[in-house]
């Protein structure tokens, strides 16, 4: 093999991951308006409304907002951070997978409340009525997962170093993500927990 051959070849695998770590933000945008989209066909099959459903999203449009950002938040920065990492350092992915495990777990914890709305459909009434009776703590519950899960990412882009173009990014990559992660907990579970005491 030539020194030729060895440069294209390099020249290619970083093409591949310059590429594809640009795929972040539109992919975040996408992963959040596919949670958006899942929330409604949910309430549209539950009720057999769209009405209803378009009606829900403007009864809890923040809440909805803020538990699709954080969702694609979460999604742009693994795309960004794996393929760093690959460009990186290869065989350096396990600690992207556990974080994305992570992730996964503040998704469906973002889409906890949404079940209120199928469990009649289930014929499970009784959780239906206490689920939707907590709510609001369901959604608490989504929003300070999704915000645990981005500080997950942003310790790891800070243990990997790894940089961001973005300048909101670059000044959150700055805070110790443990400190921050930390107060999140605390205020999330203070949060959720005022909200049970008066639901």
């Amino acid at each position: 093999m030539n020194a030729f051959t060895i440069i294209s070849k390099q020249v290619k695998y970083e093409g591949k991951v310059n590429s594809r770590k640009n795929q972040a933000l539109p992919i975040g945008i996408i992963g959040s308006s596919l949670l958006i989209l899942v929330f409604l066909l949910v309430v549209v099959l539950a009720n057999g409304s769209a009405a209803f459903a378009f009606s829900e999203i403007k009864r809890l449009w923040y809440w909805v907002l803020l538990l699709s950002a954080g969702f694609g938040l979460q999604l742009g920065l693994f795309i960004h951070i794996r393929y760093m990492i690959r460009e990186k350092m290869v065989g350096a992915t396990a600690e992207v997978a556990a974080s994305g495990a992570v992730s996964t777990g503040s998704m469906i914890a973002c889409c906890s409340h949404g079940l209120v709305n199928l469990l009649p459909v289930f014929g499970i009434s009784t959780a239906a009525v206490f689920l939707a009776r907590y709510q609001l703590p369901f959604i608490l519950f989504g929003v300070f997962s999704n915000l645990v899960g981005i500080t997950i990412m942003m310790g790891l882009a800070q243990k990997n170093g790894i940089t961001f173009s973005n300048p909101l990014l670059r000044l959150l990559a700055k805070l110790n993500m443990k400190i921050v992660r930390l107060f999140l907990i605390i205020s999330g579970s203070i949060a959720i927990g005022i909200s049970i005491l008066v639901s």
